[in-house]
């Protein structure tokens, strides 16, 4: 009897500990507020973001870069998007009213992509 109930107890204990080590799921996304991610660096200029980027938690997802005529090009698995460069971001604009932004954070050699307040990171490609 006494070891059934020590069973027990040890099958809720290690049911609280996943419950509780489960909502730390090591996600980049900003809305869970577990990842601190760095601000953008005003000094840093447009060669920061241009390039070839794959996701590092979905590696299947790329961005692309690219300098235009006109200003800038984001590319991405939905589609291409024109965007302007200023004080270290890059503004994408997704649609009317509707806009992503970009910039390079130095210290963890990262892209951060913020939309609609869901924050993804990139790591250059070679």
């Amino acid at each position: 009897m006494k070891s059934t109930r020590n069973l027990v107890i040890l099958v809720i204990v290690m049911a609280l500990v996943s419950l509780l080590t489960a909502c730390g799921g090591g996600s980049t996304s900003k809305t869970t507020g577990e990842t601190a991610v760095a601000m953008p660096d005003t000094s840093l200029t447009d060669q920061s973001v241009l390039g070839n980027w794959q996701g590092i938690v979905s590696s299947n997802r790329i961005v692309k870069i690219t300098k235009t005529d006109s200003g800038y090009l984001y590319a991405d698995n939905e589609g291409s998007y024109p965007s302007t460069f200023k004080d270290g971001v890059l503004s994408v604009q997704v649609g009317p009213g509707d806009a992503a932004q970009a910039y390079y954070d130095a210290k963890a050699k990262h892209l951060v992509v913020i939309y609609q307040e869901v924050t993804d990171l990139y790591v250059k490609q070679k």
